[in-house]
């Protein structure tokens, strides 16, 4: 027993490193390629050769098939199809010189099939456990990335929860308790945010299906805006613009959640404005639009997606960041999008009918062109999570 407890951290690390290998994201240039290309056919004739050299008696079977096992492992679908292809023909062609034709042209035939049967087989079986592999590491890297991020948004408000409470615990009876308790208030309520956010994220992540109704899209804005208007700070000032031309302004949206997303970038629109908010509403025959435009410092070029990445603060304002991450998922439930447009500042998409979208919440956001201004007033917008 002690000696198997010996062995396995030396099994594990080699497990290890060869999972490390398999899963490597390896995308190799045109030379790079046709080299790896070109060693895999070299190794294939040469074992076909040495078949032929060691005659009828020694089988090489097994050394055909890893080497469109190591094809497949660590070069790529492609390659490992050319080089099982290669393979079931130079072995069939080993067997005709091993046994100078004597074999019938229906036996060779048949051999050949199922030698490209069983090879090509070995391909995809390696291809689909190197893609389950690739999946769980990301999966796994992804889950990590994600408690850090969780850790590390969670320490701050807890943080200082425990001073102030170590503060009004040493502190003078009736010394800035009124402070101090306020101070506690808001890191409690910092803290949820921060909680709220992350179980929206886990849900959104996870394809929760939205409860789409019929809702007036205006209504759902007006009161967020206004509920933002209220607890803005002195000299700060909200503007709503709403064009429901030709339409009823009805669209079929889970209120509930999208209020959720708008609140979300009206929430970093207020922590970065210097003096003004401008949000426009334009209802189309198909789609809606809203613009969020503040007038803060504006987001960088090579910032404008890492500002959506989860757990991603540009500016140290107190965003939780996550609220962008969560706001983009949340329209894209929706079958919409939400990007940011160096004119008008954030821009969100909603189509008035649609059923939600299976789309997970980290995909790739599309390129879009930007579209003419609909009301909003032109300027920088800004950044936050």
């Amino acid at each position: 027993m002690a000696k198997e407890r010996g062995r396995e951290p030396g099994a594990s690390r080699f497990l290890d490193r060869v999972i490390a290998i398999v899963t490597t994201d390896r995308r190799p240039g045109g030379l790079a390629r046709f080299l790896e290309g070109a060693s895999l056919f070299a190794l294939t004739i040469a074992i076909a050769a040495a078949d032929y050299a060691s005659g009828r008696y020694l089988s090489f079977s097994a050394f055909y098939l890893s080497v469109v096992i190591v094809a497949a492992a660590l070069v790529g679908t492609e390659i490992a199809a050319a080089v099982a292809f290669l393979a079931s023909f130079a072995w069939t062609g080993s067997d005709i010189l091993v046994f100078h034709g004597n074999a019938g042209a229906s036996q060779l035939i048949w051999n050949l099939l199922f030698r490209m049967v069983t090879l090509g087989t070995g391909v995809v079986l390696v291809a689909a456990l190197r893609a389950a592999l690739l999946r769980a590491v990301e999966s796994e890297r992804t889950s990590r990335a994600f408690l850090a991020g969780a850790a590390h948004q969670l320490r701050t408000p807890l943080s200082g929860i425990q001073s102030s409470v170590d503060a009004m615990a040493m502190a003078e009876p009736g010394s800035d308790a009124d402070d101090l308790l306020a101070r506690v208030g808001n890191e409690v309520a910092r803290a949820s945010r921060v909680v709220a956010s992350l179980l929206r994220m886990a849900r959104l992540d996870q394809g929760e299906p939205l409860l789409l109704r019929s809702s007036r899209l205006a209504n759902v804005l007006s009161e967020e805006v206004q509920r933002q208007s209220d607890r803005c700070r002195v000299g700060l000032t909200f503007g709503l613009h709403t064009d429901e031309t030709d339409t009823d302004g009805m669209m079929s949206v889970d209120a509930a959640v999208l209020r959720e997303a708008i609140a979300n970038v009206l929430d970093n629109a207020r922590r970065h404005a210097v003096h003004r908010v401008e949000v426009a509403l334009v209802v189309r025959d198909r789609e809606a639009e809203i613009t969020f435009w503040d007038d803060g410092p504006g987001i960088a070029p090579m910032e404008r997606e890492t500002i959506f990445e989860p757990f991603v603060s540009l500016d140290g304002k107190g965003g939780t960041g996550v609220g962008l991450t969560v706001a983009r998922g949340i329209a894209r439930g929706h079958r919409g999008e939400l990007y940011y447009d160096e004119e008008r500042g954030f821009v969100m998409m909603l189509p008035r009918t649609a059923t939600p979208s299976s789309r997970r919440l980290h995909t790739a956001t599309p390129t879009r062109e930007p579209r003419p201004s609909y009301g909003a007033a032109a300027g920088p917008s800004s950044a936050g999570g």
